[in-house]
């Protein structure tokens, strides 16, 4: 897997697409998020829909798009290059 599969309109973009709001739903709701706390990701109104606007994982701010290739490695492809 690379980057141009995750680019919008894939399965695999909307997977991850749910991955990041669930990291972000976890955090809101108070059970915390690893992830959010080690990519030091600031949420707001805009985090969400910045994410489900994204044409492809390239367009994502640097520490978003950081903690969307952890998630790839560890949930779908440890081999995954960026």
């Amino acid at each position: 897997m690379n980057t141009k599969d995750f680019n919008a309109g894939t399965p695999q973009s909307s997977w991850l697409k749910e991955q990041l709001i669930g990291e972000i739903a976890d955090q809101k709701n108070g059970f915390g998020s690893p992830l959010i706390k080690k990519y030091n990701i600031t949420i707001d109104d805009s985090t969400e829909d910045l994410i489900m606007n994204i044409g492809k994982l390239d367009d994502l701010p640097d520490n978003l798009k950081e903690m969307a290739t952890e998630i790839i490695k560890t949930k779908l492809d440890p081999g995954f290059c960026e």
